[in-house]
């Protein structure tokens, strides 16, 4: 069997989600048997990061006018790059990339362990977005720059409350609505 380059990247980043979610409980049972898939991944490592990131460039890259998304947003250890806390802090909203658009689409990419950290509901005519840091200091950072980012926080997301543990929520505004 023949692997390309897209099967490749679905493959590492299937197996990423599963050493973030299993041997983060468990360090030892993933050390002990290495898999005949992460030695794969661990010989073309390189090559495979390099192919993904060209691909997200080509994918996400230009984000409306004057708004260009860094090609890494996290680096090899899910930390957020300088390049996407800067893109974070000085983000504002606008027609080519509204504050949904980018809540959904942009934060999820940025956020180490979104399929869990990230939850975006509809309740009562408001939107709202909780952000779950998992006690990873890189989404503590990516959430310091959502709310240092004045065109974010001062009226189209609001910054509702913080619970202990790094439990963050936040209303979004939906286009128009100033209450």
């Amino acid at each position: 069997m023949t692997l390309t380059m897209d099967d490749i990247a679905e493959l590492l980043t299937d197996y990423t989600q599963f050493l973030h979610r299993y041997c983060y409980l468990d360090a030892d049972y993933c050390m002990k048997a290495p898999s005949p898939v992460l030695e794969f991944l661990n010989k073309n490592y390189k090559q495979i990061r390099k192919y993904i990131a060209k691909e997200e460039r080509q994918k996400h890259c230009a984000i409306g006018k004057n708004k260009t998304l860094p090609s890494i947003l996290l680096d090899d250890n899910g930390n957020p790059t300088k390049e996407w806390l800067k893109f974070v802090k000085n983000y504002k909203p606008d027609d080519n990339l509204p504050i949904l658009k980018f809540v959904e689409t942009v934060l999820p990419r940025g956020w180490w362990a979104s399929d869990w950290g990230i939850k975006i509901y509809e309740e009562n005519g408001k939107h709202k977005l909780e952000l779950h840091t998992g006690g990873w200091s890189g989404n503590e950072e990516v959430i310091k720059a959502l709310i240092s980012n004045i065109w974010l926080i001062s009226f189209p997301m609001r910054y509702v409350k913080w619970e202990t543990g790094g439990h963050y929520y936040f209303e979004i505004c939906k286009e128009g609505d100033t209450k």
